[in-house]
């Protein structure tokens, strides 16, 4: 991360532990951090630091800052939209691998999807696209058939915001506890670790952990 940061000022942007890969030469392990697929050269000379107004990454490691932006853009309320750092949300999905190795579950494991939304899912895998056609509410007008391609693809949104707004609950609440790890395992590590888990699971992205602060952090020197 260091490298991507401040040398090549790439952020990532997919940071989870699936893209984490531990590697053995011997007796010595390395981590190395892999798929840049959606990486994104976020600060140039000319332009100094870029930030994005376009959700990217996976749901359950975005940012509190990140998640709103995924909301907002997929509900048709784009204008609405704080452009993000980059880094600072890479940061935070550090943050969450680093409580998952810890805590053997993800912070912001959302509430199952309501019955509702299943039943749709369901119904829209078993529907007879071939020969339905759609009724509009209002007029009664005979519509042609949508591709089921394209209903599916929309039956995915809804899914996928609904957990968005269940992460951001998860969040709201996680920050009025002021990220309290289970007892169990604050007993198993250091303080530093604690206050490391603490910083980068900063909501505030402005008050978020850097990288340089995580490069001095007592917990890694």
């Amino acid at each position: 991360m260091q490298l991507c940061y401040c040398s090549l000022c790439i952020a990532h942007l997919d940071l989870t532990l699936a893209n984490v890969l531990l590697t053995s030469d011997g007796d010595r392990e390395q981590l190395k951090l892999t798929d840049f697929g959606l990486s994104f050269k976020a600060f140039s000379e000319q332009s100094g630091l870029i930030l994005l107004s376009k959700p990217v990454g996976t749901l359950f490691y975005m940012s509190p800052e990140l998640i709103e932006c995924f909301i907002l853009y997929y509900t048709g309320e784009k204008a609405a939209i704080r452009p993000y750092n980059c880094f600072s949300a890479d940061l935070w999905a550090l943050g969450v691998c680093l409580y998952m190795i810890l805590c053997k579950v993800n912070p912001f494991k959302s509430s199952p999807l309501e019955p509702s939304a299943i039943s749709m899912f369901h119904s829209l895998q078993s529907y007879d696209f071939e020969t339905a056609t759609i009724q509009t509410a209002i007029e009664g007008e005979e519509m042609q058939s949508e591709p089921k391609e394209s209903l599916m693809k929309s039956a995915s949104k809804e899914m996928r915001i609904h957990l968005a707004r269940s992460i951001r609950e998860k969040q709201t609440a996680s920050e009025q506890d002021q990220w309290q790890v289970p007892d169990a395992i604050k007993q198993s590590i250091s303080e530093p670790c604690l206050h490391m888990i603490t910083g980068l699971l900063t909501s505030d992205p402005q008050a978020r952990f850097d990288i340089a602060q995580v490069q001095s952090h007592s917990w890694l020197t």
